[in-house]
């Protein structure tokens, strides 16, 4: 992804993996993805943000362009759908929601113990992308319902033993370091 000449704040997570922040109001700023493989580009959750619409758009159309593949919006939850229909039009992007057989590309879902949402692991780029399933507070991870916990436990206990990098959450700063330890704490293991 180009860094595009704006106020919105774009992060380079990992090579081909980008993460922007938008503020909505009454929810404060919110976190998308931009994932990029040899075939494809995923936008996870994708947000424009309206503190500099057409910058952002800009950028993101020369990283369209200049990759040549298709487009794909990627929603770890139908609550999103709204949000990301300007960028489903402008792409003639196809839409994976949590009713959706298999997310595309290196993309899998992970339950997320909450009816119609889901998390997503991408294993190329060794990242957890967690949606609205857990946020950081306080510099902590904490899990967002305690409806079918034990389903949302097993998934990040396989993952506590994967070879995890990041956990990038839609609500706070990425968990990068010692993320083991970051799962653990929810998972109930610590």
């Amino acid at each position: 992804m180009i860094r595009p000449k704006t106020d919105v704040e774009v992060d380079e997570l990992a090579p081909g993996l980008w993460r922007w922040t938008a503020h909505l109001e009454g929810r404060g700023d919110v976190a998308s993805l931009y994932v990029e493989s040899e075939t494809s580009i995923s936008l996870i959750d994708p947000v424009v943000p309206p503190e500099d619409r057409q910058g952002f758009l800009r950028a993101l159309d020369r990283d369209v362009e200049r990759h040549s593949g298709p487009v794909h919006i990627v929603l770890s939850s139908r609550n999103h759908e709204a949000r990301a229909a300007e960028l489903v039009e402008r792409y003639g992007a196809d839409v994976w929601t949590p009713d959706t057989e298999e997310p595309p590309g290196e993309l899998a879902a992970i339950a997320a113990g909450r009816p119609g949402y889901v998390m997503f692991w991408l294993a190329d780029h060794r990242t957890l992308y967690a949606g609205e399933c857990l946020y950081r507070v306080g510099g902590r991870l904490r899990l967002a319902t305690n409806r079918d916990r034990g389903e949302v436990t097993r998934g990040l206990r396989a993952l506590i033993q994967s070879d995890l990098e990041r956990v990038v959450c839609r609500i706070g700063a990425p968990v990068t370091d010692d993320v083991a330890a970051a799962l653990r704490g929810v998972a109930g293991d610590e």
